[in-house]
């Protein structure tokens, strides 16, 4: 069974008439009309260095705070060595004024991202919710930017508190361009973010629940500031699975020519058994670089004989580490 991220095309099936009086559904407009200007279309363009092979592509995202945006990390790839990749939003509708966007750190384990809004407007940002406490079969509402449309919105069901990485399996009806778009519980905050769903089970799709953004939401001032000649702040987050456990290194540099003189890490948040800062140190014949090693680890899952009832939490760390120079 292949996942495919952003998904999905339902079909609804309706019949002429019905005995009875017809039941209503939940009202989601005014949810809808609270959120809009909070919702994001991205779009993106990947191309040569040279201008060739140029690409677009589209994603949903939605304002988190004054100055950052969250979507999903697979709907906005990074730059490689020979990719230059370029993004920029509007809030509210695809037709809005668009404004330059930069994806300022990302997880690639949660499949998340931050981003960095420019100071142009006014932006609103979304209420959050914790996911934790949300049952299965839960109402959900989202609202994204899918295939070619406008803002839409969606509602389903949250069906498997327990899917693929601790995701959730949802029947929300989430198209290609749904991928990093808000999902409301009936009281109007965001709980979960749209992820994807299966090019072989048309009715099945992935969400990734709120918590999963706590590392990211906790260093956004820090990955917000920017790099001065003697100085820089290097956001990280790291994260693993419930059941898993692993070691993690990075490397920070100043601009060649520079050299470190001092670092001070400091971790914003944490969560997962024996999750911890190993070391930063100084690396050897790269005086302009130091070198971040963590270790994290999940919370476990408790089992009944072989089948996991709970999902204790998963383990990550983020913070930044503070790199001064001359």
């Amino acid at each position: 069974m292949n996942i495919h991220y952003g998904p999905l095309l339902v079909v609804l099936l309706s019949s002429a008439s019905f005995i009875g009086q017809p039941s209503f559904a939940q009202d989601w407009g005014p949810i809808r009309e609270k959120n809009k200007d909070s919702v994001l279309y991205i779009e993106g363009t990947s191309q040569k260095p040279d201008g060739t092979n140029r690409q677009t592509f589209t994603a949903t995202g939605f304002v988190g705070t004054d100055h950052a945006g969250f979507t999903v990390a697979h709907a906005v790839p990074a730059e490689a060595t020979d990719t230059v990749v370029r993004y920029s939003a509007s809030a509210g509708s695809r037709y809005a004024q668009k404004f330059p966007i930069e994806v300022i750190t990302r997880d690639d384990g949660l499949d998340l991202a931050v981003l960095s809004l420019p100071d142009v407007q006014s932006w609103k940002p979304i209420e959050f919710g914790e996911s934790k406490p949300v049952p299965a079969d839960a109402r959900l509402y989202v609202l994204g930017f899918p295939l070619n449309s406008d803002l839409a919105s969606g509602e389903g069901l949250l069906s498997n508190l327990r899917g693929p990485r601790g995701r959730w399996q949802t029947t929300l009806p989430l198209n290609y361009g749904n991928s990093g778009g808000p999902v409301f519980d009936i009281g109007g905050k965001v709980i979960g973010v749209a992820a994807g769903g299966y090019d072989d089970a048309r009715l099945m799709t992935v969400v990734i629940p709120s918590d999963y953004l706590r590392p990211l939401r906790s260093l956004v001032s820090a990955a917000l500031e920017r790099k001065g000649p003697h100085f820089a702040w290097f956001p990280f987050a790291k994260s693993v699975d419930d059941q898993q456990a692993t070691e993690v290194s990075e490397v920070f540099c100043l601009p060649e020519g520079k050299r470190v003189v001092s670092f001070t890490p400091t971790i914003l948040s944490k969560s997962g058994q024996d999750t911890r800062l190993i070391s930063t140190t100084s690396v050897p014949n790269r005086p302009n670089c130091i070198d971040f090693k963590a270790y994290v680890a999940g919370k476990g899952v408790e089992r009944t004989g072989s089948i996991v009832v709970e999902n204790k939490g998963r383990g990550w760390l983020s913070g930044y580490v503070a790199v001064y120079g001359n």
